[in-house]
C-alpha cells in the first residue's frame, strides 16, 4: 500500500497544533532539580492538559480542516492569512495570559515558558491561518445574485424577531432595569437631565415610560412600555437589514435563519429586556449601516432622498449615543469620495457638514440654554487613567514631585490609588477623577513621560482592561434577567422614589437565569456571548476587503473599526452592550463580504 506522503504531514501538523491548543496558559513548574533533562521532561509533563477524547476529536477537525485548504495538493501562502494567523495568534495567547494573571508571566517567566510559548504561538498560527483561508473560500464560492425587494420575507422576519424578544420581555415583567436605565428614567423623572447619558436617549426612555405609565396608570407597565417600544423598532430594523441581505443575493432560507438568530438567541432576547440606552443605539447604527451598504451595494442609483435618509439615521445615531458622531461622520466622508455623481457628492458633502453643525449647536448653546451639564472629559481617559494608576502601584517609588503634583491635580485620592485600582474595570479609579480642563496638558506630559520610562506597565494595564474584547477568552451577560445584585437596594429605592415597584415574578427569573447560563455554557453558542469573537470577525472580514481593494467595502467597515475603538477605549474590559453595534451587524457585514469577493 503506498502511503501518501502528503496527508502523513498533514496528520502530523494537526498533531503539533493540537498539542498548542492543549498546552497550559500559566507558568509550569516541573522538578526542583539540578539536573537540566529532569527538570525538562518534568515541565513537559505538565505543560498540556485534555478533557476525555476532546483531544481525538480536536485532531480530527484540524486534520480535516488543514485537508479541505489544501486540498489541491499545492501551497501558495496567502499573505494576508498570515497576518490575520499572527495577530489572532498573539491577542489569544497574550488575553489568556492576562485574563489568568494580569501580566505575562506565563509567556516569559524563563527559558522554558519562552520556548512553550513559541511553540504555542506557531501551532495556533497554523489553526488559525487555516480557519481563515476555508472562512475565505467559504465566503467566496457563494454566488450572489441580486434579488428584487421582498415585503413579505420583511414582514415575516421582522415578527419572528418580534416575537422572540417579547418572550423574554413578558418573562422578566416589568423589565430587568440596569443601574444606567434608573440613573437616566430619574433624570427626566426629576427633571434634572445631564449629558452625560445622551439627553435624547434619557427623553425617549422617559417619554415612553409615562406614555405607558398613562395607559394603565402604573409605573410597572412605564417601564414595559419603552421596552415594547424597543422590541418594536428592533423588529423592524432588523427586518430591514434582513430584507436588505436578500436584496444583495442571500436565499431566503438563510435570512428567515438570520430572523431566528436574532430572534431566539438568548443573548439578544436578554438585552430586549434590559431597561437600558445601549440596545437603542445598537439598532440605529445598524439602520444606518444598512442604509450604506444599499447605497454602496444595491445596484439602484442613489438619490437625493438617499442622501437625506441617511444624514438622519446618522443624526440620531448622534444623538443616541456621545460617541455616536465617531461612527457616523468618517463613513460619510469616505462615501463621498466613493459615488461618482457630482450632485450626490455634494449632497453629501452638505448633509455630513449639517450633522457636524448640528451636533456642535446642540451640545453647546441648546444644552446650556436647557441647563444640561456636559459630560466630564474623564469619560474618555479610562486607559490612561488606568494606565497611570498601575504605574503609580508598580513604580510609586520612582515618581518625582513634579509628576506627583501633576498627578494629584487628577486623581483626589493620589494616595489610595493602590487600594481602588481594579485591573478589569476602570469606574473605581475613574471615580476618584476630578481634572479641570486646564490640567489635562500637564497630565499627559507627565503621562507620556512615566511611560517612556517604563512602558511595559501601560502595555499591562491596556491589555487588562481590554483582554476580553481582543479575543475571545471572556464572556459577558450583563442584563442577567433580575434586578441589579450590586447596590439592589439603592436601585429599588430609586425605582420606589419613582413609583415603581421593581419586583419581578420568581419562577420566571429563575427560568430566564438558566436560559442565560445555557448561553454561557453550551458549546458553540456560548461563544456569541464572547465579544472578542466578533472583534475577531471584523479582524478577518478587513483583512479580506483590504485584499480585494474594495472602496466601497472600506466605506461599509469605518461605522465597525469606530465603535470596535469605542470598546477599547470603554471603562470595562468585556462590556458586551459596548460591541452590540458590531454584534448586530454581522450577518448583514457577512452578506457584503461575501458579495464583495464574489464580484472579483
Amino acid at each position: 500500500m503506498k502511503i501518501d506522503n502528503r496527508k502523513v504531514v498533514q496528520g502530523l501538523v494537526a498533531l503539533f497544533v493540537v498539542y498548542a491548543i492543549n498546552a497550559t496558559e500559566v507558568l509550569v513548574i516541573g522538578a526542583e532539580s539540578e539536573n537540566t533533562i529532569l527538570n525538562f521532561v518534568s515541565k513537559l509533563a505538565y505543560s498540556v492538559s485534555t478533557i476525555n477524547i476532546v483531544d481525538v476529536m480536536t485532531w480530527i477537525g484540524v486534520y480535516a480542516l488543514i485537508s479541505v485548504v489544501f486540498k489541491e495538493g499545492k501551497f501558495k501562502l496567502d499573505i494576508a492569512g498570515l497576518v490575520v494567523a499572527i495577530i489572532l495568534s498573539f491577542l489569544y495567547m497574550w488575553c489568556f495570559s492576562y485574563k489568568l494573571t494580569q501580566d505575562t508571566l506565563g509567556l516569559f517567566a524563563n527559558s522554558y515558558q519562552i520556548l512553550l510559548t513559541v511553540l504555542r504561538f506557531t501551532g495556533y498560527t497554523i489553526l488559525f491561518y487555516v480557519g481563515y483561508k476555508a472562512f475565505y473560500e467559504g465566503l467566496r464560492n457563494k454566488t450572489l445574485s441580486g434579488n428584487s425587494g421582498n415585503v413579505k420575507l420583511f414582514v415575516i422576519s421582522s415578527l419572528l424577531v418580534f416575537a422572540g424578544w417579547m418572550i423574554w420581555i413578558v418573562m422578566a415583567y416589568p423589565g430587568t432595569v440596569a443601574g444606567d436605565g434608573v440613573t437616566q428614567l430619574g433624570q427626566y423623572y426629576f427633571k434634572s437631565v445631564g449629558a452625560h447619558h445622551p439627553p435624547f436617549s434619557t427623553w425617549i426612555m422617559g417619554t415612553s415610560f409615562r406614555i405607558g405609565q398613562a395607559i394603565t396608570g402604573d409605573a410597572r407597565f412605564g417601564v414595559f412600555f419603552y421596552l415594547l417600544v424597543q422590541a418594536v423598532c428592533g423588529a423592524l430594523i432588523l427586518g430591514y437589514s434582513i430584507s436588505t441581505m436578500y436584496k444583495l443575493g442571500v436565499s431566503k432560507v438563510i435570512c428567515y435563519i438570520t430572523a431566528v438568530f436574532f430572534g431566539f438567541t438568548p443573548i439578544f432576547g436578554l438585552f430586549a429586556q434590559w431597561y437600558e440606552k445601549d440596545l437603542f443605539y445598537s439598532l440605529f447604527t445598524l439602520l444606518f449601516l444598512t442604509k450604506l451598504v444599499c447605497i454602496c451595494f444595491d445596484g439602484e442609483a442613489v438619490t437625493v432622498r438617499d442622501c437625506i435618509v441617511l444624514a438622519v439615521e446618522g443624526l440620531l445615531c448622534v444623538f443616541l449615543r456621545n460617541n455616536g458622531i465617531y461612527a457616523v461622520i468618517p463613513a460619510m466622508i469616505l462615501l463621498i469620495f466613493v459615488l461618482k455623481e457630482k450632485l450626490i457628492r455634494m449632497v453629501l458633502a452638505g448633509s455630513t457638514a449639517a450633522i457636524v453643525v448640528i451636533s456642535l449647536i446642540v451640545n453647546g448653546p441648546v444644552f446650556r440654554a436647557m441647563g444640561i451639564e456636559p459630560t466630564h472629559v474623564k469619560e474618555a481617559l479610562s486607559v490612561p487613567m488606568q494606565q497611570s494608576a498601575r504605574y503609580v502601584i508598580e513604580y510609586g517609588g520612582e515618581v518625582t514631585e513634579d509628576e506627583r503634583e501633576a498627578l494629584e491635580l487628577f486623581f483626589d485620592n493620589y494616595e489610595g490609588l493602590p487600594e481602588i485600582y481594579e485591573p478589569f474595570c476602570a469606574d473605581d479609579v475613574k471615580n476618584t477623577v476630578y481634572v479641570e480642563k486646564e490640567n489635562l496638558p500637564r497630565y499627559f506630559a507627565t503621562w507620556f513621560k512615566m511611560g517612556l520610562k517604563h512602558p511595559g506597565v501601560y502595555f499591562d494595564a491596556f491589555m487588562c482592561l481590554n483582554y476580553g474584547y481582543l479575543a475571545p477568552t471572556e464572556q459577558n451577560a450583563e442584563a442577567n434577567g433580575d434586578m441589579p445584585n450590586e447596590d439592589r437596594d439603592v436601585v429599588m429605592s430609586q425605582l420606589g422614589d419613582m413609583g415603581i415597584d421593581g419586583t419581578q415574578d420568581f419562577e420566571n427569573v429563575q427560568i430566564l437565569k438558566n436560559l442565560i447560563f445555557i448561553n454561557m455554557v453550551f458549546p458553540i453558542l456560548r461563544y456569541l456571548s464572547m465579544p472578542g469573537i466578533y472583534t475577531w470577525l471584523m479582524i478577518a472580514i478587513t483583512a479580506m476587503i483590504l485584499k480585494h481593494k474594495n472602496r466601497k467595502g472600506y466605506v461599509i467597515l469605518i461605522p465597525n473599526v469606530i465603535n470596535l475603538l469605542v470598546c477599547l477605549a470603554s471603562p470595562l474590559c468585556n462590556g458586551m452592550r459596548y460591541q452590540l453595534p458590531v454584534v448586530l451587524s454581522v450577518p448583514l457585514i457577512l452578506a457584503v463580504t461575501s458579495l464583495i469577493l464574489t464580484e472579483e
